[in-house]
Order: C-alpha cells, then sequence, then structure tokens
C-alpha cells in the first residue's frame, strides 16, 4: 500500500474518531446513539 494511501487512511480514522467521542457520548440519548452509529458505518 502506498504511503499517500497509508496517510490518508489514518487522517480518515482520526477525523471519524474525533466525531465519535465515546467517553463523551450520552448513551442513555437514543438519538445520540443512532447518529453516532450512522457515522461508524459511514466511515467504513
Amino acid at each position: 500500500m502506498p504511503a499517500r494511501r497509508i496517510i490518508g487512511v489514518l487522517i480518515g480514522l482520526l477525523g471519524t474518531a474525533l466525531l465519535f467521542k465515546p467517553a463523551s457520548l450520552d448513551w442513555h440519548n437514543q438519538n445520540a446513539v443512532i447518529g453516532n452509529g450512522i457515522l461508524l458505518v459511514a466511515a467504513h
């Protein structure tokens, strides 16, 4: 895998990790859980 692709994947994973913060997520808020689930599915 070329270095540019690896860097791109790492940047993408970092961005997803910044948007999906499991430590600060209100796990009792169903809308927040569903929204973050959609984010993770879309990132795949």
